[in-house]
């Protein structure tokens, strides 16, 4: 189990790099799947731009912060704050409905 900084605790299984068995992939795994990657498609590709690319989804679907902190291991929902919450497109929407119901 991880703790987010809400306190929250979250199972291995609810993270993104988790194996079937639970437990989480090693960097040297991501490495080798990265280095069959850009051998096999001739692509370059770093595990982290997959990581980064899902967290930024999620983000953009106005995710609650503490959930998206959960999703992405974070120990600190100022990391996730940092990395993640972006001003976008469908959050501005969100926020002019959301003051049009007031």
């Amino acid at each position: 189990f991880v703790y987010c900084a809400n306190g929250d605790k979250v199972s291995f299984l609810e993270l993104v790099n988790c194996l079937p068995n639970g437990k989480i992939q090693t960097v040297n795994s991501m490495k080798y799947h990265s280095r069959t990657l850009k051998s096999t498609y001739g692509i370059e590709f770093k595990y982290h731009y997959l990581r980064h690319t899902y967290g930024t989804h999620l983000a953009t679907l106005n995710t609650p912060t503490h959930i998206l902190c959960n999703q992405m291991g974070h120990g600190k929902i100022e990391t996730t704050k940092k990395y993640y919450i972006i001003v976008s497109q469908n959050g501005i929407d969100v926020l002019v409905r959301n003051l049009n119901q007031m």
